[in-house]
């Protein structure tokens, strides 16, 4: 499996990212970020609108999306660039998915002041915005609709330098389920039936 480290005051390791589509599962796009030795420019950019969009909607005052520095190794890639509060600093996948769909990805906080890590699927005016992240010692889920937000605590202890697997799960209602195992495949934590929407979705890795 591939990683994201991120340093400075957002501090995270976020690993491979596995995207299976329809049943029997197929993969769709998957990156080993530990194998990889700089960003592979045909599945990831850096720097677009729906980024400086997404920062700007991130949070309030707005945040500024300030370009990642990207290093690579074998404990996988290290991002960095958002170094004070209200920067915003992440990488979006070039093609967009639509549901049903599987995503999985597995991460590690490293430590931080702030948000260790943002995982989004968001559509291209934002009006389909859903989002798994880890922030004060907690995971949650966002999902930002036309019929309203809601902000939901999945797991109410994170523990920095342990590993965990985020697998959300979408059907063809555009339903999704969000669980969250360790590594031994246990399950720590789950929640459903939220309405996030058949997208398309850009894939965002963020923090």
């Amino acid at each position: 499996m591939g990683t994201i480290r991120t340093l400075s005051t957002f501090s995270s390791a976020l690993a491979g990212l596995f995207l299976f589509i329809a049943s029997p599962a197929r993969a769709q796009l998957v990156d080993y970020f530990d194998t990889d030795s700089t960003l592979d420019m045909s599945l990831w950019t850096t720097q677009s609108g729906l980024l400086t969009n997404l920062a700007a909607s991130a949070s309030s005052p707005a945040s500024v999306f300030v370009l990642p520095t990207l290093t690579f190794g074998g404990g996988g890639m290290e991002m960095a660039g958002a170094t004070n509060s209200f920067q915003f600093t992440g990488i979006q996948s070039l093609s967009t998915i639509s549901a049903p769909f599987t995503l999985s990805t597995t991460v590690t906080g490293l430590g931080g002041l702030n948000d260790e890590f943002d995982i989004y699927l968001v559509s291209a005016d934002l009006s389909q915005t859903f989002k798994v992240a880890e922030s004060g010692g907690r995971f949650f889920v966002d999902d930002a609709q036309a019929s309203g937000e809601t902000h939901s605590p999945l797991l109410g202890s994170f523990s920095t330098n342990v590993a965990y697997t985020v697998r959300i799960e979408a059907d063809t209602n555009g339903n999704a389920s969000v669980l969250l195992s360790d590594t031994s495949r246990l399950l720590l934590a789950s929640t459903g039936g939220l309405p996030i929407g058949a997208g398309p979705f850009y894939i965002v890795l963020a923090q």
